[in-house]
């Protein structure tokens, strides 16, 4: 077995301890950097790729973004017309019984005073949707009770109402006489459709 033996002074094997150190730390350091700044550049170029990306996915979702502001501002104007149509139909709808009660009034007017109404109804009639599916506008029928002084009376007004024009069905549902005398008013039920 050999046996080395520093002669060198105790200062310059320290010197040349120190040197050696140092060599191998500097070596460490400066590989721990190379591998830090790779890794650095590495993410800043995985950054720059990602903001990339990120402007080529925010610069085709802008027609997305302006077709979903269009379907908001489409969305609230429709809303804004369908609520004026529900007042359009609403305002027609308190319009046409009072255009029915007119037409009513005219034509038990223009037979005097031997026709008097004792009540009268009006309800919707069901309407179905057209071929092309849209909905018409809501008919009404009414139902007019009261006494005339005669069968002949309750024709006249039949005819009457449809001369009128306002209906397209126009029946007499019942007719009875009140009393058993023959100069007895008759009471008479008449359903009329637009």
């Amino acid at each position: 077995m050999k046996h080395r033996v520093n002669l060198l002074p105790v200062a310059s094997q320290r010197r040349f301890e120190h040197w050696r150190q140092g060599r191998f730390w500097i070596a460490i350091w400066l590989a721990s950097a190379g591998l830090l700044s790779a890794g650095h550049f590495g993410l800043v170029r995985w950054q720059r790729t990602a903001i990339e990306a990120l402007d080529t996915a925010q610069a085709s979702a802008a027609p997305l973004r302006r077709a979903e502001a269009d379907i908001r501002r489409l969305r609230s104007t429709l809303e804004a017309e369908r609520r004026n149509i529900e007042t359009c139909r609403a305002l027609e709808q308190t319009d046409v019984p009072l255009a029915l009660l007119q037409v009513v009034g005219d034509c038990c007017r223009g037979l005097g005073m031997d026709i008097q109404l004792e009540s009268l109804r009006v309800d919707e009639v069901a309407v179905t949707p057209t071929a092309t599916g849209q909905f018409p506008a809501p008919r009404k029928q009414m139902l007019l009770v009261g006494t005339a002084d005669g069968d002949a009376r309750v024709t006249s007004l039949v005819h009457e109402l449809k001369a009128s024009q306002v209906f397209h069905l126009v029946e007499l549902e019942a007719s009875q006489a009140q009393s058993e005398q023959a100069q007895s008013r008759r009471s008479f039920q008449i359903r009329c459709q637009q």
